[in-house]
This record gives C-alpha cells, structure tokens and sequence, in this order.
C-alpha cells in the first residue's frame, strides 16, 4: 500500500496525517462510513478536551498548577532586578516545568528570620556599594535550590502567594501597594499560559499576551 486508507465499499482515502490524528494502522482495512462516524467521535473527543483546558477558570487553573508544583523541587532561581523567578523542573528557556514570578513586594524567611526580600535586592545609587544589597539578597534566595516546595497557598484577601520549602523556608509576596497591576504570576512553560494575581483581580492570560 502506498500509506494511506483506502474503503472497500467506497473510493475514500484517509491521508497518513488522519490516520496519526486517529491513531490507526495503515494496514487496516475499514468502510467508509465507520471511518467517517469513527474520526467525528475522535475529532469531537479532541474539541472537547481542548475545550476544557481553555475554559479552566483562575481558581481551577491554580489546582492544577499547585499539583504540578507541591512536591517538586526548585532547579533554579533568577534575580531580574528586585523580581524573583523560580523555576520548578526547568531552567531558564526551557519549554516545561513551572515558572514562578514574584514582583516586588515579597520576602524569604527560615523559621526563625527574615533571611531577604526585594527591598534589599533593590539597587541604590546613593549607597557606597549600590548593588551590595543587591548581591547580598541573591546569595540568600540561592537557599531555594534544590528544595522541594511542601505546599503552596494563596491569601483570598489580599492574593498573597505563599509557598514553603523543606527545611523550614517560607517565600511569600505582601501587598504594598492595593492598586499594582500584578503581585505575581505562575506560568506553564509548554502552554505558556500565565496565571496572574493582583490585590484586585484573578486571571489568566494566553500565551501572545
């Protein structure tokens, strides 16, 4: 055969792109009719499926984020001036695993102290040293790699992200200001959705935003 399905009863091909789409042999031998009701069943399954993962609401989203997250561990962590980003199975560029952004204002604690947090990570021209405070908060977020996230909560309130660490570390964002466009997002790096919180709203955004 030369690849592709041919009806017995009929003169109908299914090109090899189909049969991949439907999952079928080449070989097999098929009517029409059952190859027509049999790809609408798969094609429907398909929308439906699609469907459903586009029209999660914020809320469904964070559960399935949170699943892929909780019990997983930091493989890395970036400074973008007093941002941090941890990445959760995957490095910077990679197109899987989670990524997580966390805008100013947040800080990372132990169980006992504050160990940094943006206000520190921020440059200051006016100091002897402008990015010593700057070194400093990211010699202490290098904490986060290599551990493993024990659970990861939102604040209904105030959108708070909270996520704590084996080993007793906690990293948390705070309201500083009620009226900021974004406290954080969470972004699936197959899909590149982005799952965004500020004080006031709840989103998600698709991949070209």
């Amino acid at each position: 055969m030369d690849g592709r399905l041919r009806s017995r009863s009929s003169s109908i091909i299914i090109a090899p792109a189909v049969l991949r789409t439907l999952q079928l042999p080449s070989e097999l031998l098929i009517c029409a009719g059952c190859a027509r009701a049999f790809y609408l069943t798969r094609l429907q399954l398909n929308f439906d499926a699609i469907h459903q993962r586009t029209s999660m609401t914020p809320e469904e989203l964070l559960a399935d984020l949170r699943a892929r997250i909780v019990g997983h561990t930091v493989r890395r962590r970036r400074l973008a001036t007093n941002s941090l980003l941890v990445y959760i199975d995957a490095d910077p560029g990679d197109e899987t695993g989670i990524t997580l952004w966390f805008e100013p204002t947040w800080h990372l604690r132990d169980e006992t102290r504050v160990l940094t947090g943006s206000r520190q990570a921020q440059h200051d021209p006016d100091a002897d040293a402008p990015d010593a405070g700057f070194e400093a908060a990211a010699a202490a977020v290098d904490a986060l790699v290599g551990r493993e996230v024990v659970s990861l909560s939102v604040t209904a309130a105030t959108g708070d992200l909270t996520l704590n660490f084996d080993g007793g570390l906690t990293l948390c964002t705070f309201v500083s200001d009620p009226t900021a466009d974004e406290l954080w997002h969470i972004r699936d790096n197959a899909t590149k959705r982005r799952l965004v919180r500020s004080a006031q709203s709840f989103a998600i955004t698709s991949p070209d935003v």
